[in-house]
């Protein structure tokens, strides 16, 4: 397995899905080129809010073609939005490099988060001290996948499941597309979500002003962490 490879496919997935809303949402501000870095952040959260009947519904038994079969709408509108305004998106096509590299460096960093499974070839969880709570992420992402391994964790689940399901659901989705276990997927959704956390930092970068950063070099050293 090419873990370099699949995570590339999968970020440019969330482009592709992200895009179309992101463009519709930006295309009359001074940003439209920006879309480009909010589309794999858009995407992911509408995937979440469909998945939870917009926020109000957990999944049961998660069926791994669910969150395929609702990524497809997404894709296909990206698809009319290029179509529809691709006279203005070529004309536009300079105005776009810059947003596609912070993307595409965004990327770079977060495969450091792979390390491990890249040497490896393979999916895999590491342990170390610092991040058991993940393995909660992965039980819970096994639940919502009806993979429960013992009945005595169900209640604390069905509990869990007002409470906190965003990360879960996105996690079981991998899972579910990958046809791996949930816990071998952790570190490669952490890497993702990097990507979008650098991304969205890039794009908030990118609007503001060289002159307010001036003023707050906070904002630069705030997104150090993110690297």
């Amino acid at each position: 397995m090419n873990v370099i490879l699949l995570f590339l496919c999968m970020q440019g997935l969330c482009v592709g899905a992200g895009f179309g809303v992101s463009y519709s949402l930006l295309r009359k501000t001074s940003y439209p080129h920006l879309s480009l870095l909010i589309a794999p952040i858009v995407f992911p959260g509408f995937l979440v809010l469909l998945l939870t009947l917009g926020g109000y519904e957990a999944p049961q038994n998660l069926l791994p073609a669910l969150p395929v079969l609702l990524t497809i709408p997404f894709l296909a509108y990206t698809v009319v939005v290029i179509c529809r305004y691709r006279k203005v998106l070529v004309s536009e096509l300079d105005s776009f490099k810059v947003a596609a590299g912070v993307l595409g460096t965004s990327s770079m960093f977060a495969l450091t988060s792979l390390a491990p499974d890249i040497a490896g070839d393979s999916l895999t969880y590491i342990v170390f001290q610092l991040n058991a709570e993940l393995l909660n992420y992965a039980a819970y992402a096994s639940h919502l996948l009806g993979r429960t391994v013992h009945d005595a964790y169900a209640p604390a689940y069905e509990t869990l499941t007002h409470s906190r399901n965003g990360a879960e659901l996105l996690l079981a989705s991998l899972a579910g597309w990958l046809r791996v276990p949930p816990a071998n997927c952790v570190s490669f959704l952490v890497a993702l979500l990097r990507a979008h956390a650098i991304a969205a930092f890039g794009f908030m970068l990118l609007r503001t002003p060289r002159l307010e950063i001036a003023k707050n070099p906070l904002l630069l050293y705030s997104g150090l962490a993110l690297f």
